[in-house]
């Protein structure tokens, strides 16, 4: 007993003289942080410096990339100025992404020639590395407003990406005469691009503006940032491609967005070929002409056939649509407007059985029967507005409504072949919202 507490309290004092001996090399190591970036800087990044704490190693690494004597020079000026008023900047990720802003800093040098401004004068007035970095680009390069998704230009490293965009924009210049940029942009493409939410990099801010110009809306232009397209930037002959595809899904308002994944990793297969399954490209391959419910189709047929995603293909087989759906809750509706044979009667419904949704969208002449899986796990329901008039005879389809139970919200209306609602309806539906504290986002 005597011999096992001598070794336990031995083993705890080694160990405690271990976390000391690591406390103070990193306290050491802090201490001598300034001078450790000093020597990288002066060595132009040469040497080995991964026994050394970040940021050393990023700053030898981007050191590296500065392919001439005035880049490296202004990016030595760069970091040194950073870490002594704006330190968090060469510590901090950027977001998800392992390498930090080292490498944006190294990327304003390379624009030393459009620097506006003395680099010394620069003071940040925030605390915070992602307005930090956001400021010192502005002061260096921007004049006018330069929306908060451009800084992601020197942060990505997404291909065809170029970072000369953000000094274009800031100095004054339409975003649609950008040099290299891969996606032609209209007008309105172009100020829906600007005017995307800050929350976005460049690649998905383009996407969101492309969608909003094609016609679509924000909930589309959402979920193909949540494909590929959201992280991927193509050659413009690609990308003339990808405009028919998109077009498409704006095309067919009434899809459920939750396929659009599905639907772009399907024609992506087809275009571009899928060598896991030996299937050749197909550059002939067009979404123009094809109805939802045939996509749908041929996509479960091609999930049976993935060995790769088998779990996704036992799903497809397994899969049938319920014969009826449970209510999310939310009340009908009834109102009658007029006198005599001028009186009209209004009706809002749930739709609660399959065979009434394939109704729907066969008399609508759009694809509300792709939200049968929504709808059965509860995201959101299906509502047809009728009207009658008087004197009887059969009510007439007038709008499907799509509603997400969660929020409560009205996010889709849409009439025969996908047409908009008129003023008489979008009255029906708000005083349907306000008896059910529904929002109607539309």
């Amino acid at each position: 007993m005597t011999s096992c507490l001598r070794e336990r309290k031995e083993a705890e004092a080694q160990a405690l003289d271990n976390a000391l001996t690591a406390l103070a090399r990193q306290r050491q190591r802090t201490r001598h942080r300034g001078r450790w970036i000093r020597d990288v800087l002066e060595a132009r990044g040469a040497g080995e410096w991964n026994g050394l704490p970040e940021p050393a190693p990023s700053i030898a690494a981007a050191c590296r990339l500065c392919t001439d004597r005035t880049t490296r020079e202004a990016f030595t000026m760069l970091t040194t100025l950073v870490e002594q008023r704006a330190a968090r900047l060469l510590d901090e990720p950027y977001g998800s992404d392992p390498h930090r802003y080292v490498h944006g800093l190294q990327r304003l040098a390379v624009h030393w020639r459009k620097w506006r401004k003395p680099l010394e004068n620069w003071r940040p007035t925030s605390h915070n590395p992602v307005r930090q970095f956001s400021q010192l680009a502005r002061y260096l390069l921007a004049e006018y407003r330069v929306p908060a998704f451009m800084d992601s230009v020197f942060l990505v490293r997404t291909p065809l990406v170029n970072d000369g965009w953000f000094a274009h924009v800031g100095m004054g210049g339409s975003l649609r005469t950008a040099d290299g940029l891969p996606i032609p942009l209209t007008k309105r493409m172009a100020h829906c691009t600007l005017e995307a939410p800050e929350n976005l990099d460049i690649v998905q801010a383009l996407r969101w503006g492309q969608t909003l110009g094609l016609g679509g809306d924000p909930r589309l232009a959402r979920a193909l940032n949540a494909t590929l397209l959201g992280r991927t930037l193509y050659s413009p002959e690609t990308e003339a491609w990808w405009v028919t595809v998109i077009q498409w899904f704006v095309n067919h308002p009434m899809l459920d967005t939750t396929q659009v994944g599905p639907i772009v990793d399907y024609v992506q297969a087809r275009y571009f070929g899928d060598p896991a399954r030996g299937l050749r490209p197909e550059p002939g391959f067009s979404m123009k002409g094809r109805a939802p419910a045939a996509v749908l189709r041929l996509i479960e047929e091609w999930h049976r056939e993935l060995n790769a995603a088998r779990a996704v293909a036992l799903e497809a087989r397994r899969w049938k649509p319920q014969e009826r759906y449970r209510p999310c809750g939310v009340r009908a509706g009834t109102w009658s407007f007029g006198k005599d044979e001028r009186r009209r009667t209004w009706t809002v419904r749930e739709i609660l059985t399959h065979a009434a949704l394939v109704d729907e969208g066969r008399a609508m002449r759009h694809c509300v029967v792709s939200y049968a899986r929504s709808i059965e796990q509860g995201v959101c329901s299906i509502w047809s507005l009728q009207t009658a008039r008087a004197g009887g005879g059969p009510a007439a389809r007038a709008v499907t409504i799509e509603v997400l139970n969660g929020p409560r919200e009205i996010v889709q209306v849409r009439g025969a072949c996908n047409r908009d609602p008129t003023d008489e309806e979008r009255r029906i539906l708000d005083l349907w919202a306000v008896e059910n504290r529904l929002t109607l986002e539309l």
